[in-house]
This record gives structure tokens, sequence and C-alpha cells, in this order.
């Protein structure tokens, strides 16, 4: 039975290369089998420089890669115009940087609740799906896969929001972590979605054994990632993780 494809994230999240460089080399020196790579470009991935594009194509060279658009300050489902305006374009040109790049799966979400007492079930949802009609088409015009990760607040949190979420046509970045603050837990969300996940995504405090077994019950091949913060002493622990996640899976 084949496995999923184990691997880690990066976050480009500043202005200096050189730990963009770092980040790259200690993930794959670690082990990872592809590389998620997190774009929280301060200025906006659109400002990203051919040099810093090209940068990048090096540090991912060999490896499989997914992209991640940014979430700091990314809202698919505010009311207010501009802040959607420019969140979808950002998601835009997030696609067009994810070509360069290589590739294969790029995650997006809603965004966080943009105010107290928003009513998420009818404005959240009909916002995002203004949104997603332009983005699906975009993505299949670059042969991307397009995927929307859970929430444990913000969209989409329920699972009847990420149904709803589903139903356009993306695939799901299940975030484990995310899921035990919703109204259902992870493996309930798990047994609910999971034809539809095309990435499972985990922290380093996952109980891999349980994890494991459900994600192989269920014939998961899809890619199985270790999402960490940015810390040079993380990664000997990232190392062991993916050890770990390939031997539970051969137990399993």
């Amino acid at each position: 039975m084949t496995r999923p494809n184990v691997g880690t994230t990066i976050f480009i999240v500043g202005r200096d290369e050189e730990l963009w460089d770092e980040e790259a080399h200690r993930a794959r020196a670690a082990g990872a089998e592809h590389l998620e790579v997190f774009l929280e470009y301060p200025v906006g991935n659109g400002e990203l420089r051919e040099r810093q594009i090209r940068r990048l194509q090096n540090l991912v060279k060999g490896v499989r890669v997914l992209v991640h658009a940014p979430s700091s300050w990314l809202s698919l489902i505010t009311p207010h115009e501009r802040l959607w305006q420019l969140s979808l374009q950002e998601v835009q040109e997030t696609l067009t940087v994810a070509v360069k790049l290589g590739a294969e799966l790029v995650t997006i979400h809603g965004g966080p609740l943009p105010f107290p007492g928003f009513r998420r079930g009818q404005d959240a949802g009909t916002r995002f799906k203004e949104a997603i009609a332009g983005l699906l088409l975009r993505a299949h015009e670059l042969s991307l896969t397009l995927a929307v990760e859970n929430l444990s607040t913000g969209y989409p949190a329920t699972p009847e929001e990420l149904d709803e979420a589903l139903a356009m046509g993306l695939r799901w970045s299940c975030s484990i972590d995310q899921a035990p603050e919703g109204s259902q837990g992870p493996l309930d969300l798990w047994e609910r979605f999971h034809k539809r996940a095309a990435q499972v995504v985990v922290g380093p405090q996952v109980e891999l054994e349980p994890l494991v077994g459900h994600l192989k019950g269920t014939n998961f091949g899809g890619f199985l990632t270790l999402r960490s913060l940015p810390d040079r002493a993380q990664w000997l622990r990232v190392q062991d993780l993916l050890s770990r996640l390939r031997e539970a899976w051969k137990r399993a």
C-alpha cells in the first residue's frame, strides 16, 4: 500500500533571504520528501522579484512542492470591499508564484472572522464563493490543484462550512491541530471528508499511531505535512518526527 509523501513546512516570512536558505536547507537535511512553502512575504507575494523567485526555485529543486497562501492578513470573507479585492489579488499572485516554483498544490482558507457578530453562515459563504469561482478557473488554467484548509475559527470552521467549501470543487488540506477546537474532532472530520483530502497537516505534538491508523484505513496517499514554527532549535525534532511518521506507517 502506498504511503503519503512525508514532508514539512518552510516559512518565507521576511526579507532576509539568508534565513530562507537556512529554512530550506535544514528542512531538506531533516529528510523532507516535500516542502510546503508558506508564503508570507511582507509586501505581498506579487512583489517578489524574479531574482528572489529564482532563489526559491533553487531551494526547492528536487523535491515536491506545495504552496500555502499568506494567512497573516488574507481575508476572502470580509465585507470590506477593498480588503476583499486585495486578498483576492494576493491569492491570484500566489498562484502565479506557485507555478514558477513548480508547485502541485496551493492551499488557502477564507480567513478570520472580520468582527464580532459577523453572520458567518450567510455572509462568509457568499463572499468565499465569489472569490473561489475565479480562483478555481485560474488554478485550472495553470494546472494547479487548489485546496481549502479548515480553521478552528474563521472560515471554514464548522463541518457545514467545510462541506460547503468542498462542494465548490476544492480539495481539502486537513489541519489536525485546528480541528479539535471546532464542533467536531479531527478524526470525525476525517471520516466525513477524507475522500476530498489532498494534504494532512500535523503539529509537533501529534499522536502518531491513531492518526496513521486512520489515514492508512482510508488508503490516504496524498501529502502528510509536519508544520511547526520557524526555529533553529526545531529541526532535530522535525527530523525525528518525519522518521517516526514513516516508521508508524510501516507498523500500522
